[in-house]
């Protein structure tokens, strides 16, 4: 008898969000879970039940006329958000290079699945996010960790390897690092709205 999918359960429960742009003084209002699973059917359903990872690539999914510009999953408990206790100690691993359409749905859907059946060290969260705008075209893919340590992260890293070999480079962010990006690009729109600061000098790189 072959095992029933709703009886086969996942080491912990996961959530799917899906994030919408924002200002980075306000990244904990600009996500919404749309669904959580702990069991192997209860992923499928909600995965076939997504509008597919292409549309995040290409800028198309609208809910309530809002634009969704990110999937994520994390593990239960754990916010999307470097802010979370868990992520703010930890760490992640980046892909910031251009990935076209196809690499970018395969990429998403073989860490997601690395991620949950836990063939990903230290992995707590993936998220895959469009960071287009009218001067670029930047899509990034990330692998959250709770950890910051060399040998956890290089981990980490062989384990993507060996999920994709033909993965595009991945870049490591130690979320303490994040926190202080987002601090200086904060004190830079300050500056900005007080006028003693240019408005290239005050974007700056994104934060999220």
């Amino acid at each position: 008898m072959d095992p029933d999918p709703d009886q086969l359960r996942f080491e912990t429960e996961w959530s799917w969000y899906v994030h919408f742009p924002c200002a980075s003084t306000n990244y904990g209002n600009s996500y919404a879970c749309v669904g959580s699973f702990s069991t192997i059917a209860d992923f499928w359903r909600l995965y076939n039940n997504m509008p597919p990872i292409t549309e995040i690539y290409n800028g198309t999914i609208r809910i309530k006329q809002n634009a969704v510009i990110a999937y994520s999953l994390f593990r239960g408990g754990i916010k999307p958000e470097w802010e979370d206790p868990v992520n703010l100690i930890g760490s992640e691993w980046g892909c910031r290079e251009t990935i076209d359409c196809e690499k970018f749905s395969v990429l998403w859907t073989e860490l997601v699945l690395g991620a949950i059946g836990e063939h990903i060290p230290h992995c707590v969260g993936i998220r895959a996010i469009n960071k287009s705008n009218r001067q670029r075209n930047m899509q990034k893919i990330e692998v959250w960790m709770n950890k910051i340590d060399t040998p956890s992260v290089q981990e980490c890293r062989r384990s993507l390897s060996k999920i994709d070999p033909s993965a595009p480079r991945f870049t490591l962010m130690p979320h303490q690092e994040k926190q202080t990006q987002a601090f200086e690009y904060q004190r830079r729109r300050r500056k900005y709205a007080n006028g003693t600061l240019s408005t290239h000098e005050a974007d700056g790189e994104d934060i999220y």
